[in-house]
């Protein structure tokens, strides 16, 4: 909060606060934290791959995968640079699972079937 209260307007601050939330299981809290770094960032696709992820963690992944169709549907997101995006993020050796599934889930609905 202490960034976002020295610069409100920087997206990656409410991205990260959405992040950190995220770990500490703040699911609700964290879209809200995202959803004004989309605000600052419209279509930005790490921001939006980070709200899909969060409403899977909330088990309504179709939640995310519409604001995603929704962003690409109005240009705001380009879905080869997101589907980049995502094939950046399975790379991750620290990714769990669950975080590997809810990915995959995310790149087979919008980047296969889409």
């Amino acid at each position: 909060d202490k960034a976002i209260n020295l610069d409100p307007n920087n997206p990656l601050y409410h991205n990260n606060k959405g992040v950190a939330l995220r770990k500490l299981n703040r699911f609700k809290e964290a879209i809200e934290a995202v959803l004004m770094a989309l605000f600052l960032s419209p279509g930005d696709p790490s921001y939006l791959i980070l709200y899909a992820e969060l409403w899977a963690d909330l088990d309504s992944p179709k939640n995310g995968i519409s604001e995603i169709n929704d962003s690409i549907a109005s240009g705001k997101t380009d879905r080869k640079e997101l589907c980049e995006e995502i094939d950046n993020e399975l790379k991750k050796e620290d990714l769990n699972e669950k975080e590997k599934k809810v990915l995959s889930d995310i790149k087979n609905e919008i980047c296969v079937n889409g």
